[in-house]
C-alpha cells in the first residue's frame, strides 16, 4: 500500500517599517495656519480625523506604531525648557461620521473599537521639536505601545493630556475635505466644540507586510508551498 502524506507550509510575510505623511505632499508645504491643544500647558482633550483619501499607503491591516507632529512655521526650538506630562493618552479608531459632520461628543465619532495605543507619563526634552524652517521638521516619534492594525476608511485620533511644563502650537492646514477637530478644557470633558476644516499635518509609523518577491510568485500561482512526500507501506 502506498500512502500519501501532504505538508503545507505556510508564507510569513516581513513587516516592513514604513512612513506617511499627513496631508500627502505636505512634508515640504507649510501649513497655513496653528493651533494649540496637542501640546497645551491646561489639561486638554483633543479628537481629529484624516481623511482615507489621504491614506492610500495603508492597507487593511498595517500596523500603525507612532505618531509626529512638527511646530509651526519659524520659531525657535521648543519647549525651550522641555515639557512633561503626567498623562498623555492617544486613543485610534476608524471614524463614525464624515469630515464635515463631526458631533460634539467625543464618543459618538467613534466607529468599532477604540484602542488606546499609548497611555501615561510623557516628557519632551528641551529643544525637541526644531524651529527656524517654514515648514519645520518634524519633531520625535510618539511610539505607541499597543499599535493600531488599520480597519481603512478616515482615521480618528483622541487625545487627552493634563497638560505639560511647556506649550507650543503645532502646523495645521485648512481644508475642509481632509480634516475637523473637536476640543475641550479638560482631559476628561465628554463633549467639546467642533472646528472645522481643520487638517492636523502629521506623520505616522507603521508596520506593512510586503510580500518578498519568490512569496509574490508563489500567491500567484496559488501554491502554499505545498510538500509532498510518499511513503512505502
Amino acid at each position: 500500500m502506498r500512502r500519501w502524506i501532504i505538508l503545507a507550509t505556510s508564507l510569513v510575510l516581513p513587516l516592513q517599517a514604513a512612513t506617511l505623511t499627513f496631508p500627502n505632499g505636505s512634508g515640504a508645504v507649510e501649513g497655513s495656519t496653528s493651533i494649540s491643544g496637542i501640546f497645551n500647558t491646561a489639561p486638554v482633550a483633543f479628537q481629529f480625523v484624516w481623511a482615507a483619501s489621504e491614506l492610500g499607503a495603508l492597507s487593511i491591516g498595517d500596523q500603525i506604531t507612532g505618531i509626529r507632529f512638527r511646530q509651526d512655521g519659524g520659531g525657535v526650538a521648543e519647549p525651550s525648557a522641555g515639557s512633561t506630562f503626567t498623562d498623555y493618552s492617544i486613543a485610534v479608531s476608524a471614524s463614525a461620521n464624515a469630515i464635515g459632520s463631526l458631533s460634539t461628543t467625543f464618543a459618538s465619532n467613534v466607529s468599532g473599537t477604540s484602542v488606546v495605543v499609548r497611555t501615561g507619563g510623557l516628557t519632551i526634552p528641551a529643544g525637541a521639536y526644531p524651529g527656524g524652517s517654514s515648514p519645520n521638521s518634524f519633531g520625535p516619534l510618539i511610539g505607541f505601545t499597543t499599535p493600531y492594525g488599520y480597519t481603512g476608511g478616515d482615521l480618528l485620533f483622541t487625545i487627552t493630556h493634563t497638560g505639560g511644563t511647556g506649550f507650543f502650537s503645532v502646523d495645521v492646514t485648512f481644508n475642509s475635505a481632509l480634516g475637523d477637530i473637536v476640543t475641550a478644557s479638560g482631559n476628561t470633558a465628554s463633549s467639546g466644540i467642533v472646528v472645522a476644516g481643520i487638517a492636523v499635518i502629521g506623520q505616522l509609523e507603521f508596520d506593512s507586510a510586503v510580500p518578498e518577491p519568490s512569496a509574490i510568485v508563489l500567491l500567484a500561482i496559488g501554491l502554499p508551498a505545498i510538500l509532498v512526500l510518499r511513503r512505502r507501506g
